[in-house]
Protein backbone atom coordinates (compact mmCIF):
# COMPACT_ATOMS: atom_id res chain seq x y z
CA UNK A 1 0.00 0.00 0.00
CA UNK A 2 1.64 3.28 -1.04
CA UNK A 3 2.02 5.66 1.65
CA UNK A 4 -0.71 8.25 0.73
CA UNK A 5 -3.20 5.02 0.76
CA UNK A 6 -2.12 4.49 4.31
CA UNK A 7 -2.33 8.08 5.52
CA UNK A 8 -5.72 8.48 3.95
CA UNK A 9 -6.97 5.41 6.03
CA UNK A 10 -5.64 6.58 9.09
CA UNK A 11 -7.60 10.03 8.75
CA UNK A 12 -10.45 8.18 7.69
CA UNK A 13 -10.42 5.93 10.62
CA UNK A 14 -9.64 8.86 13.55
CA UNK A 15 -12.97 10.63 11.99
CA UNK A 16 -10.94 13.51 10.06
CA UNK A 17 -13.03 12.27 7.03
CA UNK A 18 -12.62 15.90 5.08
CA UNK A 19 -8.44 15.37 5.33
CA UNK A 20 -8.48 12.13 4.10
CA UNK A 21 -10.59 13.36 1.13
CA UNK A 22 -8.68 16.39 0.65
CA UNK A 23 -5.88 14.03 0.57
CA UNK A 24 -7.32 11.66 -2.17
CA UNK A 25 -8.58 14.06 -4.30
CA UNK A 26 -5.43 15.94 -4.59
CA UNK A 27 -3.74 12.48 -5.30
CA UNK A 28 -5.93 11.97 -8.02
CA UNK A 29 -5.97 14.72 -9.77
CA UNK A 30 -1.56 14.54 -9.57
CA UNK A 31 -1.92 11.21 -11.43
CA UNK A 32 -4.85 12.39 -14.26
CA UNK A 33 -2.57 15.35 -14.59
CA UNK A 34 0.21 12.93 -15.55
CA UNK A 35 -2.18 11.17 -17.63
CA UNK A 36 -2.76 8.11 -14.86
CA UNK A 37 -5.69 6.59 -12.56
CA UNK A 38 -5.10 4.51 -9.62
CA UNK A 39 -7.78 2.28 -8.44
CA UNK A 40 -7.19 2.50 -5.19
CA UNK A 41 -7.30 6.44 -5.01
CA UNK A 42 -10.99 6.00 -5.72
CA UNK A 43 -12.12 3.02 -3.65
CA UNK A 44 -10.78 4.75 -0.69
CA UNK A 45 -11.53 8.24 -1.51
CA UNK A 46 -15.24 6.85 -2.13
CA UNK A 47 -14.44 4.65 1.92
CA UNK A 48 -14.03 7.84 3.11
CA UNK A 49 -16.94 9.57 1.91
CA UNK A 50 -19.24 6.48 2.75
CA UNK A 51 -17.85 6.12 6.07
CA UNK A 52 -18.81 10.04 6.57
CA UNK A 53 -22.25 9.88 5.72
CA UNK A 54 -21.82 11.90 2.06
CA UNK A 55 -24.03 8.55 -0.17
CA UNK A 56 -24.19 11.05 -2.91
CA UNK A 57 -20.87 11.98 -3.18
CA UNK A 58 -19.70 8.81 -3.20
CA UNK A 59 -21.93 7.99 -5.70
CA UNK A 60 -20.33 9.92 -7.64
CA UNK A 61 -17.00 9.08 -6.70
CA UNK A 62 -17.77 5.40 -8.17
CA UNK A 63 -19.77 6.46 -10.96
CA UNK A 64 -16.63 8.28 -12.27
CA UNK A 65 -14.61 5.30 -11.69
CA UNK A 66 -16.70 2.77 -13.45
CA UNK A 67 -15.60 5.10 -16.66
CA UNK A 68 -11.92 5.02 -15.43
CA UNK A 69 -12.49 0.80 -14.55
CA UNK A 70 -15.02 -0.61 -16.68
CA UNK A 71 -13.89 -4.27 -16.25
CA UNK A 72 -13.46 -3.84 -12.20
CA UNK A 73 -15.81 -5.55 -10.57
CA UNK A 74 -14.74 -3.82 -6.95
CA UNK A 75 -16.10 -0.35 -8.10
CA UNK A 76 -20.00 -1.31 -9.48
CA UNK A 77 -19.92 -3.29 -6.45
CA UNK A 78 -19.05 -0.42 -4.16
CA UNK A 79 -21.49 1.85 -6.31
CA UNK A 80 -24.44 -0.49 -5.83
CA UNK A 81 -23.98 -0.59 -1.77
CA UNK A 82 -24.16 3.12 -1.81
CA UNK A 83 -26.88 3.29 -3.72
CA UNK A 84 -28.72 1.10 -1.90
CA UNK A 85 -27.66 3.30 1.03
CA UNK A 86 -29.51 6.28 -0.55
CA UNK A 87 -32.51 4.06 -1.49
CA UNK A 88 -32.42 3.78 -4.98
CA UNK A 89 -32.76 0.07 -5.51
CA UNK A 90 -33.27 -0.68 -9.09
CA UNK A 91 -29.73 1.41 -9.75
CA UNK A 92 -28.06 -0.90 -7.15
CA UNK A 93 -29.13 -3.83 -8.45
CA UNK A 94 -28.50 -2.93 -12.16
CA UNK A 95 -24.19 -2.03 -10.40
CA UNK A 96 -24.43 -5.27 -8.21
CA UNK A 97 -25.44 -7.35 -11.30
CA UNK A 98 -22.67 -5.77 -13.36
CA UNK A 99 -19.70 -6.46 -10.55
CA UNK A 100 -20.96 -9.72 -10.77
CA UNK A 101 -21.07 -10.47 -14.50
CA UNK A 102 -17.45 -9.74 -14.21
CA UNK A 103 -16.77 -12.39 -11.97
CA UNK A 104 -17.45 -11.17 -8.66
CA UNK A 105 -18.35 -13.46 -5.88
CA UNK A 106 -17.86 -11.57 -2.67
CA UNK A 107 -20.24 -12.05 0.41
CA UNK A 108 -20.73 -8.40 0.25
CA UNK A 109 -22.09 -8.64 -3.40
CA UNK A 110 -24.48 -11.25 -2.43
CA UNK A 111 -25.46 -9.02 0.54
CA UNK A 112 -26.33 -6.44 -1.30
CA UNK A 113 -28.30 -8.36 -3.94
CA UNK A 114 -30.51 -10.05 -0.76
CA UNK A 115 -30.85 -6.79 0.28
CA UNK A 116 -32.37 -5.13 -3.35
CA UNK A 117 -34.27 -8.41 -4.30
CA UNK A 118 -35.97 -8.32 -0.92
CA UNK A 119 -36.95 -5.05 -1.49
CA UNK A 120 -38.43 -5.48 -5.00
CA UNK A 121 -40.63 -8.24 -3.90
CA UNK A 122 -38.16 -11.02 -5.60
CA UNK A 123 -38.14 -13.51 -2.00
CA UNK A 124 -37.18 -16.43 -3.63
CA UNK A 125 -34.00 -14.55 -4.87
CA UNK A 126 -33.51 -12.56 -2.12
CA UNK A 127 -33.14 -16.14 0.45
CA UNK A 128 -30.74 -17.47 -1.98
CA UNK A 129 -28.56 -14.36 -2.01
CA UNK A 130 -28.41 -14.03 1.56
CA UNK A 131 -27.84 -17.58 2.45
CA UNK A 132 -25.30 -17.90 0.04
CA UNK A 133 -23.55 -15.03 1.69
CA UNK A 134 -24.10 -16.66 5.07
CA UNK A 135 -21.91 -19.71 4.38
CA UNK A 136 -19.47 -18.32 2.41
CA UNK A 137 -19.03 -15.66 5.46
CA UNK A 138 -18.79 -18.91 7.73
CA UNK A 139 -16.32 -20.78 5.57
CA UNK A 140 -13.92 -17.79 5.66
CA UNK A 141 -14.50 -17.00 9.25
CA UNK A 142 -13.97 -20.42 10.34
CA UNK A 143 -10.78 -20.46 8.02
CA UNK A 144 -9.29 -17.46 8.96
CA UNK A 145 -11.24 -16.27 12.37
CA UNK A 146 -10.01 -17.23 15.74
CA UNK A 147 -12.45 -19.84 18.00
CA UNK A 148 -11.37 -19.59 21.99
CA UNK A 149 -12.93 -22.65 24.43
CA UNK A 150 -15.80 -22.96 25.92
CA UNK A 151 -16.04 -24.49 29.35
CA UNK A 152 -16.84 -28.26 29.42
CA UNK A 153 -20.05 -27.84 31.29
CA UNK A 154 -22.97 -26.29 30.66
CA UNK A 155 -24.36 -22.95 31.36
CA UNK A 156 -25.59 -22.86 34.93
CA UNK A 157 -29.26 -22.00 34.78
CA UNK A 158 -30.67 -18.53 34.27
CA UNK A 159 -31.48 -16.47 37.60
CA UNK A 160 -33.92 -13.57 37.41
CA UNK A 161 -33.08 -12.95 40.93
CA UNK A 162 -29.73 -11.38 40.38
CA UNK A 163 -30.59 -8.95 37.57
CA UNK A 164 -27.51 -6.91 38.11
CA UNK A 165 -25.72 -10.21 36.86
CA UNK A 166 -27.43 -10.33 33.75
CA UNK A 167 -27.33 -7.16 31.63
CA UNK A 168 -28.42 -5.59 28.25
CA UNK A 169 -25.86 -3.96 27.23
CA UNK A 170 -25.99 -0.77 24.87
CA UNK A 171 -23.67 1.90 23.44
CA UNK A 172 -24.43 5.73 23.58
CA UNK A 173 -22.79 8.94 22.08
CA UNK A 174 -23.34 12.12 20.75
CA UNK A 175 -27.11 13.96 20.99
CA UNK A 176 -29.01 12.74 18.44
CA UNK A 177 -32.75 12.02 19.27
CA UNK A 178 -32.70 9.06 17.35
CA UNK A 179 -30.44 7.20 19.76
CA UNK A 180 -31.10 9.33 23.21
CA UNK A 181 -34.70 8.46 22.94
CA UNK A 182 -34.54 4.79 22.13
CA UNK A 183 -32.08 4.74 24.80
CA UNK A 184 -34.31 6.28 27.54
CA UNK A 185 -36.88 3.84 26.04
CA UNK A 186 -35.26 0.98 26.17
CA UNK A 187 -34.28 1.85 29.63
CA UNK A 188 -37.76 2.47 30.32
CA UNK A 189 -39.22 -0.62 29.26
CA UNK A 190 -36.17 -2.91 30.08
CA UNK A 191 -38.15 -3.88 33.98
CA UNK A 192 -41.73 -4.95 32.05
CA UNK A 193 -40.27 -6.92 28.75
CA UNK A 194 -37.05 -7.96 30.75
CA UNK A 195 -37.40 -8.42 34.65
CA UNK A 196 -34.46 -10.36 36.11
CA UNK A 197 -32.23 -8.37 33.52
CA UNK A 198 -30.88 -4.74 33.93
CA UNK A 199 -30.01 -1.62 31.09
CA UNK A 200 -26.97 -0.55 30.50
CA UNK A 201 -25.36 2.18 28.69
CA UNK A 202 -21.62 2.55 28.11
CA UNK A 203 -21.29 6.56 27.17
CA UNK A 204 -19.14 9.37 26.58
CA UNK A 205 -19.10 12.74 27.54
CA UNK A 206 -20.80 13.53 24.26
CA UNK A 207 -24.48 12.39 25.65
CA UNK A 208 -26.60 15.07 27.41
CA UNK A 209 -26.10 14.83 31.21
CA UNK A 210 -29.50 15.37 31.20
CA UNK A 211 -30.37 11.65 29.08
CA UNK A 212 -27.65 10.44 31.67
CA UNK A 213 -29.43 11.58 34.55
CA UNK A 214 -32.98 10.16 33.27
CA UNK A 215 -31.35 6.79 32.71
CA UNK A 216 -30.05 6.71 36.20
CA UNK A 217 -33.53 7.33 37.38
CA UNK A 218 -34.79 4.91 35.29
CA UNK A 219 -32.76 2.36 36.91
CA UNK A 220 -30.39 1.65 33.98
CA UNK A 221 -26.49 1.59 34.79
CA UNK A 222 -24.64 4.14 32.61
CA UNK A 223 -20.90 3.54 32.28
CA UNK A 224 -18.34 6.24 31.45
CA UNK A 225 -16.17 5.94 28.39
CA UNK A 226 -13.24 8.28 27.06
CA UNK A 227 -13.79 10.04 23.12
CA UNK A 228 -13.20 7.38 20.91
CA UNK A 229 -9.48 7.85 19.03
CA UNK A 230 -11.02 6.09 15.85
CA UNK A 231 -14.85 6.75 14.41
CA UNK A 232 -16.03 2.93 15.01
CA UNK A 233 -14.81 2.29 19.07
CA UNK A 234 -18.04 3.40 20.30
CA UNK A 235 -19.72 0.45 18.85
CA UNK A 236 -17.24 -1.59 20.12
CA UNK A 237 -18.08 -0.26 23.96
CA UNK A 238 -21.29 -2.48 24.43
CA UNK A 239 -18.84 -5.76 23.75
CA UNK A 240 -17.32 -5.37 27.04
CA UNK A 241 -20.28 -6.75 28.74
CA UNK A 242 -19.06 -10.19 27.65
CA UNK A 243 -15.88 -10.32 29.68
CA UNK A 244 -17.02 -8.68 33.05
CA UNK A 245 -16.50 -11.13 35.54
CA UNK A 246 -19.51 -10.29 37.06
CA UNK A 247 -22.07 -10.80 34.80
CA UNK A 248 -23.85 -14.20 34.34
CA UNK A 249 -25.73 -13.62 31.12
CA UNK A 250 -25.57 -10.71 28.33
CA UNK A 251 -27.52 -9.20 25.70
CA UNK A 252 -26.41 -6.71 23.24
CA UNK A 253 -28.52 -4.53 21.79
CA UNK A 254 -28.81 -1.00 19.45
CA UNK A 255 -30.12 2.22 21.35
CA UNK A 256 -32.40 2.81 18.01
CA UNK A 257 -33.97 -0.24 18.34
CA UNK A 258 -36.30 -0.40 20.72
CA UNK A 259 -36.74 -4.21 23.01
CA UNK A 260 -39.98 -5.88 22.01
CA UNK A 261 -41.92 -8.97 22.62
CA UNK A 262 -40.95 -11.09 20.00
CA UNK A 263 -37.45 -10.77 20.95
CA UNK A 264 -37.77 -11.66 24.85
CA UNK A 265 -39.51 -14.86 23.43
CA UNK A 266 -36.77 -15.82 21.64
CA UNK A 267 -34.27 -14.54 24.62
CA UNK A 268 -36.01 -17.21 26.78
CA UNK A 269 -36.31 -20.37 24.16
CA UNK A 270 -32.31 -19.68 23.87
CA UNK A 271 -32.08 -19.29 27.85
CA UNK A 272 -34.05 -22.81 27.84
CA UNK A 273 -31.60 -24.60 25.58
CA UNK A 274 -28.58 -25.14 27.50
CA UNK A 275 -26.51 -23.32 24.48
CA UNK A 276 -23.55 -20.68 25.43
CA UNK A 277 -24.89 -17.62 22.38
CA UNK A 278 -27.69 -16.18 20.98
CA UNK A 279 -27.99 -14.84 17.96
CA UNK A 280 -31.26 -13.33 15.94
CA UNK A 281 -31.88 -12.43 12.21
CA UNK A 282 -35.32 -10.77 11.31
CA UNK A 283 -35.07 -9.43 8.12
CA UNK A 284 -34.32 -10.05 4.30
CA UNK A 285 -31.24 -8.14 4.63
CA UNK A 286 -29.86 -9.72 7.85
CA UNK A 287 -27.38 -11.33 6.34
CA UNK A 288 -24.46 -11.10 8.68
CA UNK A 289 -23.21 -13.93 10.85
CA UNK A 290 -23.94 -12.13 13.92
CA UNK A 291 -25.45 -8.51 13.59
CA UNK A 292 -23.83 -6.23 16.47
CA UNK A 293 -27.41 -5.26 18.23
CA UNK A 294 -29.11 -8.70 18.24
CA UNK A 295 -26.78 -11.53 20.05
CA UNK A 296 -26.11 -12.14 23.41
CA UNK A 297 -24.52 -14.92 25.74
CA UNK A 298 -23.23 -16.18 28.77
CA UNK A 299 -20.53 -13.91 30.46
CA UNK A 300 -16.76 -15.27 30.85
CA UNK A 301 -16.28 -17.10 27.77
CA UNK A 302 -14.95 -14.54 25.62
CA UNK A 303 -11.91 -12.41 26.55
CA UNK A 304 -12.21 -8.70 26.51
CA UNK A 305 -12.72 -6.69 23.85
CA UNK A 306 -8.96 -5.19 23.63
CA UNK A 307 -7.72 -8.61 23.12
CA UNK A 308 -10.30 -9.49 20.14
CA UNK A 309 -8.85 -6.42 18.84
CA UNK A 310 -5.53 -7.30 19.27
CA UNK A 311 -5.71 -10.55 17.20
CA UNK A 312 -8.20 -9.22 14.74
CA UNK A 313 -6.81 -9.01 10.99
CA UNK A 314 -9.69 -7.35 9.05
CA UNK A 315 -9.97 -8.12 5.26
CA UNK A 316 -10.68 -4.74 4.21
CA UNK A 317 -10.90 -0.95 5.43
CA UNK A 318 -12.81 -0.15 8.77
CA UNK A 319 -16.27 0.65 7.68
CA UNK A 320 -19.44 1.54 9.82
CA UNK A 321 -19.99 -2.32 10.47
CA UNK A 322 -16.53 -2.75 11.52
CA UNK A 323 -18.34 -4.05 14.48
CA UNK A 324 -20.00 -6.96 12.50
CA UNK A 325 -16.33 -7.83 10.71
CA UNK A 326 -15.05 -7.88 14.64
CA UNK A 327 -17.69 -10.41 15.58
CA UNK A 328 -17.46 -12.19 12.28
CA UNK A 329 -13.81 -13.30 12.76
CA UNK A 330 -13.61 -13.16 16.46
CA UNK A 331 -16.56 -14.28 17.72
CA UNK A 332 -18.27 -16.80 15.37
CA UNK A 333 -15.68 -19.19 15.28
CA UNK A 334 -16.81 -19.63 19.07
CA UNK A 335 -20.11 -18.92 19.05
CA UNK A 336 -20.98 -21.54 16.08
CA UNK A 337 -20.19 -24.31 18.65
CA UNK A 338 -22.74 -23.95 21.35
CA UNK A 339 -25.40 -21.26 19.84
CA UNK A 340 -29.08 -20.67 19.16
CA UNK A 341 -29.90 -18.85 15.48
CA UNK A 342 -33.73 -17.42 15.00
CA UNK A 343 -33.40 -16.44 11.67
CA UNK A 344 -36.44 -15.70 9.94
CA UNK A 345 -35.86 -16.23 5.85
CA UNK A 346 -32.69 -18.05 5.65
CA UNK A 347 -32.97 -21.73 6.52
CA UNK A 348 -29.26 -22.68 7.42
CA UNK A 349 -26.54 -22.55 9.61
CA UNK A 350 -28.96 -24.93 11.90
CA UNK A 351 -31.50 -21.49 12.28
CA UNK A 352 -34.43 -22.19 13.32
CA UNK A 353 -37.99 -19.67 13.08
CA UNK A 354 -38.65 -17.43 16.20
CA UNK A 355 -41.81 -18.51 18.67
CA UNK A 356 -44.78 -17.94 17.34
CA UNK A 357 -45.93 -16.29 20.19
CA UNK A 358 -45.42 -12.54 20.64
CA UNK A 359 -44.00 -11.60 16.86
CA UNK A 360 -44.34 -8.88 15.59
CA UNK A 361 -46.64 -7.63 12.93
CA UNK A 362 -45.40 -7.34 9.15
CA UNK A 363 -43.59 -4.67 8.62
CA UNK A 364 -41.63 -4.53 11.94
CA UNK A 365 -38.97 -7.10 12.85
CA UNK A 366 -36.30 -6.97 15.85
CA UNK A 367 -33.73 -4.59 15.48
CA UNK A 368 -35.44 -2.01 13.89
CA UNK A 369 -34.55 1.29 14.00
CA UNK A 370 -38.25 2.63 15.66
CA UNK A 371 -38.23 5.64 13.58
CA UNK A 372 -38.33 3.45 10.78
CA UNK A 373 -41.68 0.75 11.59
CA UNK A 374 -44.24 0.66 9.63
CA UNK A 375 -46.98 -1.63 10.02
CA UNK A 376 -47.94 -3.81 7.08
CA UNK A 377 -51.28 -5.14 6.22
CA UNK A 378 -51.58 -8.97 7.02
CA UNK A 379 -51.07 -10.86 4.16
CA UNK A 380 -51.11 -15.14 4.19
CA UNK A 381 -47.70 -15.40 3.24
CA UNK A 382 -45.72 -12.35 4.44
CA UNK A 383 -42.64 -14.20 3.84
CA UNK A 384 -41.52 -14.88 6.95
CA UNK A 385 -40.50 -18.69 8.06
Amino acid sequence: MEPEHREALKLSEAGRFSDAEALLRDLIAKRRAGGKAHLQDHLLLGLSLFNAGRFEDTVAVFKEATKLFPEEPSVFENQGVTLIRLGRIQEAVQALEKSRSLGNRTPNLMDGLANCYGRLGRLAEARAEGAAALLAKDQQACKEGKAFPLPKEAPSLFDPTQPHRNIISFSLWGSDPRYTQGALRNALLTPDIYPGWTARFYVDDSVPETVTKQLTSLRAEVVQRPKPKVFYEGLLWRFEVASDPEVRRFLVRDADAVINTQERAAVDEWLSSGRYFHIMRDWISHTDLILAGLWGGVGGVLPPVTELLAAFRNFRAASPTFDQDLLRFMVWPTARLSCLIHDSHFDCLDSRPFPKVGRLPPGMHVGQDARARKIRKPRREDGRR
